[in-house]
């Protein structure tokens, strides 16, 4: 029974990874079709994960996570020619890494539109309103500093 388990775990774990290679790349999800084509992607992520970046609203703690799966990966891949040729657990293993990165790049992805229905002040009728990932931590960003600026200067003048 657990031997039957075990090869449907790696068979639905080989077509989820010929379908997230197959998914178009600018999606900004990691493939590992080779060690040179995941190299150049470890690469991109590690550049867009710094200020100014795609993803540079990724939490450190979350920053450890995707050098650490990056690092499992490029460890994975190193040891063969062929992603195919991995023993059954190196596959399991590096479709853990791999789905652990992307779904933290896929979460704090700066290009990531949300949208909410919000009512207006004034009105009860909902409207539409869509911003990116980015521009909404930027905002949240620039109001806390305002907030903290204004109790500063508060402070300071009732002292």
């Amino acid at each position: 029974m657990k031997a039957t388990s075990t090869r449907v775990l790696v068979g639905f774990i080989a077509l989820t990874s010929c379908a997230v290679q197959a998914r178009d790349r600018r999606d900004g999800t990691l493939t590992t079709e080779s060690i040179k084509n995941f190299s150049e992607q470890a690469a991109q992520v590690r550049d867009q994960l710094q200020p100014g970046g795609r993803y540079e609203f990724t939490y450190p703690a979350e920053r450890e996570k995707v050098e650490q799966g990056l690092q499992e990966i490029q460890r994975l891949l190193s040891a063969v020619e062929n992603p195919e040729s991995l023993s059954d657990k190196d596959k399991v293993d590096l479709m853990v890494a791999q789905e652990s990165v992307n779904a933290i790049l896929t979460e704090r992805d700066g290009n990531r539109l949300i949208c909410e229905q919000v009512s207006p002040t004034g009105s009860h009728r909902k409207i539409q309103q869509c911003g990116t990932y980015a521009d909404r931590m930027r905002m949240r960003k620039d109001t806390w500093h305002y907030f903290h600026d204004v109790n500063t200067r508060m402070l300071t003048k009732s002292n």
